[in-house]
């Protein structure tokens, strides 16, 4: 999965992991190795839109959600590129270039050339630099 930072950089991974299919090239997470990695509420919360019920005991939800998934494929939620609709939402919205930032950065002439003390050259010093 792809952290989000301080600064929320992780969700741009996140949309490019989305837009490029990464899901599918997740594994299986329906396995035994991986299921126990989870407390009781994430399995639980695992079992949605499976006919599998929880189970008196952890250990039993478990091995019934493996067998399930045995021959299918299961992904954990948490573990999907898309991002959460709100916080994508709310990351464009505080990452938008106004009309008049984007103005600012664009240069007047882009073929002037500076020189080390900041002045600009002339085409005629380029053609005798040339000869």
């Amino acid at each position: 999965m792809c952290r989000e930072n301080r600064n929320a950089s992780g969700i741009v991974a996140r949309i490019a992991g989305d837009v490029v299919g990464a899901d599918n090239f997740l594994p299986n997470m329906g396995t035994d190795d991986y299921l126990s990695c989870l407390s009781r509420a994430a399995l639980e919360g695992s079992c949605k839109d499976t006919p599998v019920l929880p189970r008196q005991k952890v250990k039993d939800t478990r091995i019934a959600l493996v067998e399930h998934f045995r021959e299918g494929r299961f992904v954990h939620p948490a573990a999907l590129f898309a991002p959460d609709k709100v916080a994508l939402l709310s990351w464009l919205a505080k990452n938008a270039v106004a009309e008049d930032d984007a103005a600012d950065d664009q240069v007047e002439d882009p073929e002037a050339g500076d020189t080390d003390d900041g002045e600009v050259l002339d085409d005629e010093a380029f053609r005798e630099a040339a000869e």
